[in-house]
């Protein structure tokens, strides 16, 4: 799955009467929204003019939308922000959108699946691994199972016994 533009949150509604939206992050690092100066919502790309974050929360002011009924369509939208302008990932990170599609293999190269989605976990994320029976297998994104992530071809996992 390609794409120029990367979700990084949802509005979950809208936050006093002046126009601020309340914003449940998706994304592994918060402190993104402290330098965001544009999202994009429904393919309309809005200058943020203030942010805030509360209790995992962010409260986004957006140029223009200053009136609650200029942000009360918003309400449920994801939020994204250009490929280009997306934090900077650390050497063996991957951002969702760039894992999910990916074939799997064993290490002797056996087609065990295409991941379907990743699971966040607060110990580490698991790839929801569908294979072509339709069956559903769970793999830890982990060093002990994942042995290499080619981001334009496939991921290597090493699974153990009873995983597939």
């Amino acid at each position: 799955m390609k794409t120029d533009q990367i979700v990084i949150g949802k509005i979950l509604n809208t936050h006093g009467i002046k126009g601020t939206i309340k914003v449940q992050p998706i994304t592994s690092d918060i402190n993104r929204f402290n330098d965001l100066k544009y999202i994009i919502i429904d393919d309309q790309r809005i200058e943020v003019v203030n942010r805030r974050i509360s209790n995992n929360l962010v409260y986004l002011d957006l140029k223009d939308y200053d009136d609650i009924s200029k942000v009360i369509p918003f309400k449920g939208k994801y939020i994204s922000v250009l490929e280009s302008d997306c934090i900077d990932l650390k050497e063996g990170q991957y951002f969702q959108y760039q894992v999910i599609g990916l074939r799997c293999y064993d290490t002797e190269n056996n087609f065990l699946g295409v991941v379907k989605s990743i699971i966040e976990n607060p110990v580490h994320d698991i790839l929801e691994i569908e294979d072509d029976s339709k069956s559903v297998h769970y793999v830890p994104f982990i060093y002990n199972f994942i042995k290499s992530v080619d981001l334009d071809k496939e991921i290597i996992i090493s699974p153990i016994e009873g995983m597939f």
